[in-house]
Parts: structure tokens; sequence; C-alpha cells
């Protein structure tokens, strides 16, 4: 019966491969983190699930049951097992470094102040990127991807801030940017990170112009998120993000959404997912904890992710 459950199961008669570095991680009561780095995949697992990772490697012990089959398939859907061939990191270097990917941290400032934030935005000094600065940073991966002969150069905007707040400086380097690699014969990908809470003009502008996407900050639940994520007159920030997201979703737009998760969310956490997943179309969920483990959360957070 497992095997209806997927449209790409091979017959009983024909075995998987593991075809990629694979480590397993004990972690506790028969629970084990299963990561294949360079699939960038990773989940957590039972006992059997191992034994059978260990089955598909070791061609002496195979089994075709049902239920094989099905993590067999699982297996497969994540390129684990039958996958293409790896593309194995360069390790080697020589000459000097020439990048064609530049990363802009546009200022310090921020219209939310969220009781996590790891740069203490907004309550910092001010400083911004001035257009000289975003500017050398283009003519120096324009000049790399030329000399290099690559047919490509990439523009991220991140922050210690909210990278939209220094709005001018975003459009006019992407703009400044997108024409000289015009101007060179060469494509360009742009992306940002945001918190979401945008205008409209601005939403629209980033659906036009940043092919490369969003990594976008929500916390899930609206009451978890405006738990922590408040404006800087206090107020919850999550229909103002919401809106965003749906906008986003109404243009197709290709977005991720990073989920922050406190000590006091966890136990909120697979709801938090299970309602981003069923109301919004991104393309990616990526969680990060932010929990000092001395306060005995460690195991609950585990539990929650198996879940999933």
């Amino acid at each position: 019966m497992l095997n209806n459950q997927f449209n790409m199961v091979k017959p009983n008669n024909t075995t998987s491969v593991i075809n990629t570095e694979l480590f397993t991680i004990p972690i506790e009561n028969n629970k084990y983190i299963i990561y294949a780095p360079l699939r960038r995949a990773a989940l957590i697992g039972n006992t059997g699930m191992v034994n059978h990772i260990a089955g598909l490697i070791d061609e002496r012990n195979r089994n075709n049951s049902d239920l094989n089959n099905a993590i067999s398939e699982f297996l497969r859907r994540l390129e684990i097992a039958d996958g293409n061939p790896e593309n194995i990191p360069v390790s080697n270097f020589e000459g000097i470094p020439k990048p064609t990917t530049v990363t802009l941290f546009l200022t310090t400032a921020c219209n939310l102040r969220c009781t996590y934030c790891y740069a203490a935005a907004g309550d910092t000094p001010l400083k911004s990127m001035s257009f000289e600065i975003a500017k050398k940073g283009i003519d120096f991966i324009l000049k790399n991807a030329v000399e290099n002969n690559t047919d490509l150069i990439t523009v991220n905007y991140h922050g210690g801030g909210e990278p939209t707040a220094n709005w001018k400086i975003l459009v006019d380097s992407y703009e400044y940017a997108r024409a000289k690699a015009i101007e060179h014969g060469l494509g360009i990908i742009g992306s940002t990170a945001t918190n979401g809470v945008l205008t409209d003009n601005q939403i629209n502008w980033i659906i036009e112009n940043l092919e490369g996407g969003v990594s976008l900050s929500f916390d899930g639940l609206p009451s978890m998120h405006d738990m922590h994520r408040k404006t800087i007159s206090g107020k919850g920030s999550s229909e103002k993000v919401i809106h965003t997201i749906k906008m986003f979703d109404k243009a197709n737009y290709d977005y991720g959404i990073r989920v922050t998760v406190t000590a006091d969310q966890i136990q909120q956490l697979p709801l938090s997912i299970e309602y981003i997943c069923s109301n919004f179309k991104t393309k990616n969920v990526q969680v990060e904890p932010h929990i000092k483990w001395e306060d005995g959360k460690k195991r609950q957070l585990l539990k929650q992710l198996t879940l999933f």
C-alpha cells in the first residue's frame, strides 16, 4: 500500500544505490540526523531508516519490502539515492580570488525592533552605504567576470539592518549593475533579504527586477510572529508581512521564508510550519533556532522537528 503514495517507485526487482556522501549522527532515543551536505539535504530518521540506508550501501543486505521501497523513493527525491553525480566543491585555489558575486550590506537602519535581532538593528549608530561604495563592489565583480570570461554576475543585498531601508541606494546600485552588465554582454541576477514590511511600490519593483528571489523573515503563526517581530511603535508586523507574501504569490515570485525559533515558540513550531505551507507558495522554509541550549530546550526542539 505504501507504494501507492508515490508515482515513481521502482519495481520490487530493482534496488536503489546510495551515491552521495552521507553522514548519520546519533542524537537520542533511536533518532539520527541523516545528512547529505552536497545534496543540501538533512532529515531526522529512526534506526530502521538508518539500517535501510546501510542495506542499500551493502548490496548483500537489501530488503525490497513495501516499506523499504517507500523509504528508497523518499531518498531518491532528495537525490540521496540514485541521484546525479555530485558537484564536488573546489578545495584548491591558485592565484588571486576573482569573485563574480557581491553582497552589499546597505544599512544598519531597520523599521522593526525584533527581540532576537543578532545585529541590534535600529538600536545601533546609523550607518548607510553610499552609492560610491556600492559602485566599487559592483565594478569589482564586473571586472572579474570579464577577466574570467564568465557570463553572469550576482548582486545580493543583506543587512545588519533592513536592506530596503536604504531603498534609493538599493535601486540605483542594481540599475547601475544591470546597465554595466548589459554593456559587457553579461547576465545579472539580484536578490535581497527582507523583513517583508514593504510598500506596494517596493514589492512590485522587487518582483520586476530581482530575479534571484527574496529571503523573507516570517515566523509562521501570526501570534508567534507578532510576539517577537514588532514595529518601532511596538505593534505586530505579521499583517504587513502577510500582505507582501500574498503579492509575491499572486505574481508567482520566487521567495523563501526564514523562521526564527525561540524557546517560547518550540511547542508551536509544527503549527507554524503547517500554517506557512497551507497558506502560501514559498519554495522553501528555513528554520533558524535562537535558543540557549542550557535552557533545556534542545530535546524539545528535536521532538518537534521529527513531526515534519
